[in-house]
């Protein structure tokens, strides 16, 4: 109904335009047509009485001159008797001599011409005739005329009208109707529909209307593709478990909110799109946006990444680690982006794990007190134990084998406790950084030397081979603590021989390396270390798979000695390979 009122309105005005336009047009041709034809019969009425004076004038003027009356009212009855000549006269003077017809006062046209008479050579003005025309007649044909003109005209812009009606309504209006009934019903759910305007009969190109179906169906494609891409980015940010806000500057209102900003905040989509950020963030301000905007685009992202907190629609306080972007898209409105995610999670855990960091701090510092006490309380009488021992070993011819092995047994595990202790106690200052350190940049070489000849004893006992290639040479000066150096050595020259092959060598060597670095290296050729424990070499207390093994050990001098390497500022490694030996390094920056 609604199309077809249209057309009925659009048909009624195309019809009316035409009939006005074609009235328009009619009547200036008529017009002109008729004053053309108006102005033919005056022409016309003109040349009878031009007639009238050439073909009559000496006849007037002979019957004048002889005063022949008889002969005068013949020749005017005559003259009378041309179309539309109602009356002629003439006048001798002011005085009516003869006429003929009907006197006019209005629609007519007058004119006179004088009569001469040739008398003895001389032309003499004998009188006047005055001729009048009746243009009634003509008024007559042009009415006459005029109606059959507009009768035509009428009849034929009526037939006009209504075979263009139907033309129209043929070729435009219906097809355009086609093409309203697609756009009003269009559904922007099913974007696959599409429109079919009739053709037209012998036309196989299509015309203006086809071409606009044929663009609307082009446009129907790309619209259903970039609605199918749309729905699924929207789809995406609902389905992201963060939250996603979106504003304007100036209004700073919310235009869009996702799913996860529905469920975190409690509100409904309807009611976040009439509030700002300041409703739901207390940390944020304009100033907060004026820092985004001030920005530098080329060289920084539009953006700043801050943890704060969200006011829930209970009123609720939510932590969230927030990213703020200023976006400035090509050809588009820019904005400012929220992307929240809820921390309260993490936050409970950085609680819990600080907590638990607090109380394992206090048990540390607990153990290290109760390790220093003991070992304070241990070391008096493990003196008393090895001096007793040394004092028997002294008086051995007095003991027999057997007490004499046993007094050895005794002093060797003394020390082993004692060295034990020792390690414990160090330790324990490390891990409670109560450990003092006295820093001195020198020449490391005689320090080297030194403890090289503190391990000489445990090599020849084992019959191990020490290399020493750090001889005669200068080496570039290194920031140490002396105590703390040899400690380091002496532990990795120790474990070298202990944990080596009898007859093996170990070789103390360095290397000069990149970025003023100078390396030292311990190498040994004997058990190595198995490739599953080698995560475990600087963990304390670990003996790496020789627990059970004759060689003593507690498991705490690498762990303590890489605490050292590192409180002077170096680096500690090594390369293993099981049943070839081991190399163990470390880095200090040289002066």
């Amino acid at each position: 109904m609604r199309n077809s009122a249209k057309r009925s309105r659009t048909s009624s005005r195309l019809i009316l335009y035409i009939i006005l336009f074609s009235s328009l047009i009619t009547v200036f041709t008529t017009a002109g047509q008729l004053y053309f034809e108006y102005t033919e019969d005056v022409n016309t009425l003109n040349n009878n009485i031009d007639n009238v004076k050439t073909g009559y004038r000496e006849g007037i003027t002979n019957a004048v001159w002889l005063d022949d009356k008889k002969q005068l009212s013949a020749i005017l009855s005559g003259v009378n008797a041309w179309p539309d000549i109602n009356y002629v006269e003439v006048r001798i003077g002011s005085d009516v001599y003869a006429s003929s017809g009907k006197k006019m006062t209005q629609d007519i046209i007058k004119s006179s011409f004088l009569l001469h008479y040739e008398y003895d050579n001389k032309l003499l003005a004998i009188g006047e005739t005055v001729v009048e025309a009746n243009l009634a007649a003509i008024y007559g044909h042009l009415v006459n005329r005029l109606w059959v003109l507009l009768g035509s005209n009428a009849i034929k812009t009526f037939f006009v009208a209504l075979f263009m009606y139907f033309l129209f309504d043929r070729l435009v209006f219906r097809r355009l109707g086609q093409i309203f009934e697609f756009a009003r019903h269009h559904d922007i759910q099913n974007l696959t529909s599409r429109i079919d305007v009739d053709k037209i009969r012998g036309h196989k190109t299509d015309d203006e209307i086809s071409l606009i179906a044929n663009a609307l169906n082009e446009m129907q494609e790309h619209l259903s593709a970039s609605l199918n891409e749309l729905l699924s980015v929207k789809t995406t940010l609902d389905l992201s478990p963060d939250t996603i806000l979106m504003c304007y500057p100036g209004s700073y209102q919310f235009f869009y909110a996702n799913t996860g900003a529905v469920k975190l905040l409690g509100y409904s989509a309807e009611e976040l799109l009439e509030m700002t950020p300041l409703d739901i963030c207390p940390d944020l301000n304009v100033a907060s946006f004026n820092r985004l905007l001030s920005l530098e685009s080329e060289d920084t992202e539009k953006a700043i990444r801050f943890e704060s907190r969200f006011v829930d629609k209970n009123g609720g306080f939510i932590p969230v680690q927030l990213i703020l972007q200023y976006l400035d898209p090509q050809d588009e409105a820019y904005r400012f982006v929220f992307i929240a995610r809820d921390i309260s999670e993490r936050k409970k855990n950085e609680l819990m794990l600080l907590k638990s960091l607090e109380d394992a701090n206090a048990a540390n510092e607990a153990k290290s007190k109760f390790m220093m006490s003991m070992s304070h309380e241990l070391r008096t009488p493990l003196n008393a134990i090895i001096g007793f021992s040394q004092l028997l070993e002294f008086d051995a011819y007095s003991l027999t084998p057997d007490q004499n092995m046993a007094v050895k047994d005794i002093h060797h595990g003394g020390k082993h406790l004692l060295k034990l202790v020792d390690d414990i106690l160090d330790l324990s200052k490390v891990e409670s950084d109560n450990i003092a350190l006295s820093f001195d940049v020198m020449d490391p070489v005689s320090l080297i030397h030194e403890c090289v000849k503190s391990v000489a004893t445990m090599a020849e006992m084992k019959a191990i081979r020490l290399d020493n290639e750090i001889v005669d040479v200068l080496l570039p000066k290194i920031k140490i603590d002396k105590t703390r150096f040899k400690q380091i050595l002496i532990n990795l020259l120790s474990n070298a021989i202990k944990y080596n092959e009898k007859e093996g060598v170990v070789k103390l060597s360095y290397e000069l390396r990149e970025n003023a670095l100078i390396r030292f290296k311990i190498s040994d050729t004997g058990y190595g270390i198995k490739l599953a424990q080698q995560s475990n070499v600087f963990t304390a207390f670990n003996r790496l798979g020789h627990e059970g093994s004759e060689i003593d050990g507690t498991g705490i001098g690498l762990n303590l000695t890489k605490r050292l390497v590192e409180l002077m500022g170096g680096v500690i490694g090594f390369e293993s390979t099981e049943g070839k030996g081991s190399e163990f390094w470390i880095d200090f920056f040289y002066q």
